[in-house]
């Protein structure tokens, strides 16, 4: 599997920890950073970056506001292009202050930190739980990336009725339930997450 981490150079400790720390989940997980793509002559850095974009399958956009004035217009277009499809991962982590909320696919995206406070105002035990929580997604989508793609149902001549899944899951496997409900909307199948619709007292029976 194959790992983009896109960002501006003010983050580059940042994402050499990163880096190894995908890497260390395992063996042939492979990640590249823009910290080669800016090695190369000015001239062949768009294409190289594109191309990077192109064949990774999971695509980590450092979102600072440095990041998001200084990109060109292909990434975002891209990276727009990448969020619907099924065989993209594209997993933002906000890293400084922005003002993102104007970008769809960002915002369609899953964040991280999940309540979109920048990690870089966390205190250090709070940005390890964050990190801690993104690189268990990584893990999961590792593991299940052999697993067969749902199918889309073709539609016939007749009402289409619109399918919902109900995604029950114990407390530690919230972020592999995040990320299930994530790939069936892909496929244009509606989930819903217990901690998401259920308030305290309701009935869950009425409610499913």
């Amino acid at each position: 599997m194959k790992v983009y981490i896109d960002h501006f150079p003010d983050e580059d400790n940042f994402v050499k920890n990163l880096a190894q720390r995908i890497k260390s989940i395992k063996d042939d997980i492979s990640v590249h950073t823009f910290l080669e793509v800016r090695q190369k002559s000015e001239r062949e850095i768009d294409k190289l970056t594109k191309n990077l974009l192109d064949t990774s399958e999971i695509i980590i956009p450092i979102i600072s506001g440095n990041y998001l004035s200084a990109n060109e217009k292909f990434v975002y277009d891209l990276l727009s292009d990448f969020s619907e499809r099924n065989n993209k991962y594209v997993l933002p982590i906000i890293y400084s202050p922005s003002d993102w909320s104007s970008m769809n696919w960002l915002v369609k995206s899953k964040v991280f930190p999940k309540d979109g406070t920048p990690i870089s105002e966390l205190d250090e035990n709070t940005k390890e739980i964050v990190l801690n929580e993104f690189i268990q997604t990584i893990r999961n989508i590792v593991t299940n990336n052999n697993v067969k793609p749902i199918s889309r149902p073709t539609p016939n001549s007749g009402s289409i009725r619109k399918k919902i899944v109900f995604i029950s899951h114990y407390h530690d496997d919230g972020d592999f339930a995040e990320l299930l409900k994530l790939q069936l909307e892909k496929h244009g199948i509606t989930g819903w997450i217990d901690s998401e619709r259920l308030k305290i007292g309701q009935d869950w029976r009425a409610e499913i």
